[in-house]
């Protein structure tokens, strides 16, 4: 049984609605064009998003499903995502740049990790209340 490990708290002003907490905990992602399912890492999380360490090219705006299991074996929650930022090199120049200040609060963290910033969609209450729980336990 594997255990999330906790990393530092990052500070992030108040630029976000949520504190992320530095973390690494294990996922999967499914690709709703394909239903093909991938195993992630995160390496941050909060009650609306995360950072997902993932070698899968990925487009901002992009849907996917997420199961993240917050404790091995009896908590998972699930819920839909929608892709707000990547650090991989795009096929346009436009897309290259660091143009938001979340992709280069990324950059500047983990320039070095290849992922993309995620925000929850559609967290059930319950699922909610297991992720409050959760950051509020690891910060």
């Amino acid at each position: 049984m594997t255990f999330p490990k906790k990393k530092q708290k990052l500070d992030v002003g108040e630029r976000r609605k949520h504190v992320r907490t530095d973390i690494e905990v294990y996922a999967q992602v499914e690709l709703l064009q394909s239903n093909k399912k991938i195993p992630v890492t995160i390496h941050d999380i909060s009650e609306g998003g995360a950072f997902i360490e993932t070698q899968q090219k990925f487009l901002p705006g992009e849907l996917i499903k997420i199961a993240i299991e917050l404790a091995p074996g009896l908590i998972t929650i699930q819920t839909q995502a929608k892709i707000i930022y990547t650090t991989q090199a795009q096929a346009t120049e436009e897309s290259t740049s660091i143009s938001t200040v979340e992709a280069m609060e990324s950059y500047v963290r983990r320039g070095h990790l290849e992922g993309a910033g995620i925000q929850f969609l559609d967290l059930s209450k319950k699922d909610q209340s297991f992720l409050h729980n959760f950051v509020a336990a690891i910060s």
